[in-house]
This record gives structure tokens, C-alpha cells and sequence, in this order.
């Protein structure tokens, strides 16, 4: 049988955020990295925003003891008062891939991304481009160009960068998809690196988003603290981006305006809508921080 023709990407489909933050942080040695503090907030409620600002159903997955048991989800500590309103919490299980199972059997959305809560500075333009690619394909990952020189172990042999990427979050996938690929992981004994590895182990394709030096991931104290240093900075760039989001709907309520006044065929008006949507996210990226250019130049 077939697959099922892609969604229209220019159409918003229901998607869910799935967060799995029940790590015990213990390489970073600090307890669980999502609930430290992190610039004006914590680091998970940082990592929430930009789908917050979207209206995405949040869903997060903590240590159990920071989640009490009750119907509500209420959440013990200081580090929840950042959280975005209607955020769900629930316990984690105890590997990732059974925390996302569970995420997923608590969601119900056709579309659902998985992100890291340890990547709190993701940009808002790469989050509408990887929206964009799982509503077009099914299944899409955020991926960044290797910039070290990469060596194999034991033989020394030198690895062409180039054919390489690093895997960044989010990750955005077809639920029934999704649901599938952990399904047959589980029966089938699979651990995988990561949600778009299990997804592909099915025959599915997943559309690669170019993404950005901002998505590394807190690991260990030098990273942490390498965050804190950036945090400021993040603010300003969270504050360009509200910009955006701002003009761009007042793009699409002025494109609404004409339409009303001097209908026109509907690919025009997309083209147009287009035009505008690609020069705001040239005005969103200037003076970031992802400098590949001048790495490849020096390289």
C-alpha cells in the first residue's frame, strides 16, 4: 500500500511538544539539569518558550520526585514559577525511550516533536523551518555541519566532514510514525541515539533542518557554565525575535486585509506571504551567532 500523501506544509497541524527531562544530571554533578537556574528562569522553562510562544501543548517528563503525586501534576519547587501556563508534567520513566512512550501515550496530536530540555537557545527560525519539513515529509531532524576534523578511533584515519552532521533537537515526527518506531524498538530489544535513528530503522526518511551553534547541548559544568555567560545575550536575541513574531503577523493580517478587499488566486498570495516570510527570517538571523562561513574560511 502506498504512504499516505504529506500534509500541506503551509497549513498548521496539531503538534505536541514532548520533552524528556528526567535525567539525574549526573555527569554535570549538579542534580537534574533542566530544573537549574538559567538567566531570568530555569533551564527547561528557557528550552519551553519558543513552543510556547507558537501555542504548542507542552508535555515534560522530570525525576518523579520532582513531580507530586497528584491528578493534577502540580510541581514541587521554585524552578516550576518560569514554566509557561498549561505545561503537563509527569514522572519519567526509566530510560529516554520509555520516558518518550510515555509522553507519547499522554499526547494525542497528529505531529509531535521531541527536544532535549538540556538545548534551551533554540531559535524561532529554526523551529518554523523544522515545523515546516515535519508537516511536508513525516519525519525531520535538526542537524548542524561538523566543524572539527574528525578522527577514527584506533585506526587514526582521518573522516570526511563534509558527508557528516551533527543530530540536534528538536525532532519532529508523524506520531503514528513515532509510535511505531519505539514500538518495534521495544519488541525488537533497540536502543537508539536518537528518536529520528529508530524512526529511520523503519524505512522512513527524515528530512535533515539546518541548525544553529545556539542548539549545543549542557552536558557537563563547562557547558553549563558556558551558558549562563551566553545568557544575556540569548535574551537579546529571544527579544529580536518577539520582533519578528510581531511583524509577521502583521504580515499575514495585512495579506488577510487584501484578500478580503481584492481577492486574488491563492498561489499569488502565497507567493507574496512568502516573499515577506523570507525577508523577516533575513532580519532574524543577522548578527546570530552561527558564524560557519568564517569557520570554513579558516579551515
Amino acid at each position: 500500500m502506498p504512504p499516505p500523501a504529506p500534509p500541506d506544509a503551509t497549513v498548521f497541524r496539531p503538534t505536541a511538544v514532548l520533552v524528556p527531562a528526567a535525567g539525574r544530571g549526573e555527569r554535570l554533578g549538579r542534580g537534574p539539569k533542566a530544573l537549574l537556574p538559567l538567566g531570568d528562569a530555569s533551564v527547561l522553562a528557557l528550552a519551553l518558550r519558543p513552543f510556547a510562544r507558537l501555542g504548542l501543548p507542552l508535555y515534560v517528563a522530570l525525576p518523579a520526585e520532582a513531580v507530586t503525586e497528584t491528578v493534577t501534576g502540580a510541581v514541587a519547587g521554585a524552578w516550576a514559577a518560569a514554566l509557561p501556563p498549561g505545561v503537563v508534567l509527569l514522572p519519567g520513566a526509566t530510560s529516554r525511550q520509555a520516558t518518550v512512550r510515555a509522553l507519547l501515550a499522554a499526547s494525542r496530536e497528529e505531529f509531535v516533536l521531541v527536544h532535549d530540555a538540556a538545548r534551551p537557545f533554540l531559535p524561532a527560525s529554526v523551529l518554523r523551518a523544522l515545523l515546516a519539513a515535519t508537516w511536508a515529509t513525516g519525519a525531520a531532524s535538526v542537524v548542524r555541519a561538523v566543524a572539527d576534523s574528525l578522527l577514527e578511533l584506533g585506526s587514526g584515519a582521518a573522516l570526511e566532514r563534509e558527508r557528516l552532521r551533527a543530530v540536534q533537537t528538536p525532532q519532529g515526527f508523524r506520531r503514528d510514525w513515532l509510535e511505531e518506531a519505539h514500538a518495534a524498538a521495544l519488541r525488537d530489544g533497540v536502543t537508539g541515539t536518537d528518536d529520528a535513528g529508530l524512526v529511520r530503522r523503519r524505512g522512513h526518511a527524515v528530512a535533515l533542518v539546518p541548525g544553529s551553534a545556539w542548539l549545543f547541548k549542557i552536558t557537563d559544568e563547562a557547558d553549563y557554565e558556558i551558558a549562563r555567560a551566553l545568557a544575556p545575550s540569548w535574551a537579546n536575541e529571544e527579544g529580536r525575535d518577539a520582533e519578528n513574531a510581531e511583524r509577521r503577523r502583521a504580515v499575514n493580517d495585512r495579506a488577510e486585509d487584501r484578500r478580503a478587499l481584492h481577492p486574488e488566486p491563492e498561489r499569488a498570495t502565497l507567493q507574496r506571504a512568502t516573499r515577506e516570510e523570507k525577508s523577516l527570517e533575513r532580519s532574524s538571523t543577522d548578527g546570530g551567532m552561527d558564524h560557519d562561513r568564517e569557520r570554513d574560511a579558516d579551515a
